[in-house]
């Protein structure tokens, strides 16, 4: 039974590893784009380390975020206008 239970724990252990890589190679592919992180932080994400993500916002504030506090990532497409400066967005339902 005890054996049983190792392997278990290993298995699941394995598996939160698996996720994690994937999430990370995700997040690698994101590198040096503008993007959202939680809705708060913005800035180009910069660097992808095994425990933390570092990026770099407009005014040059650097923002170290661990990967384990991420609930979400925003980025915009590229060629997609920024909504901000359209001088039609009164056109564009919110």
């Amino acid at each position: 039974m005890v054996d049983e239970e190792i392997r278990t724990k290993k298995n699941d252990n394995d598996r939160d590893d698996q996720i994690e890589d994937r999430f990370r190679k995700q997040l690698e592919k994101q590198l040096f784009w503008w993007v959202k992180i939680n809705g708060r932080f913005e800035g180009v994400l910069v660097f992808v380390g095994k425990d933390f993500i570092i990026l770099v916002g407009d005014d040059c504030k650097i923002f170290e975020i661990p990967l384990e506090e991420i609930d979400s990532l925003q980025k915009r497409a590229p060629g997609c206008p920024d909504r901000r400066h359209d001088k039609h967005h009164d056109d564009y339902d919110d």
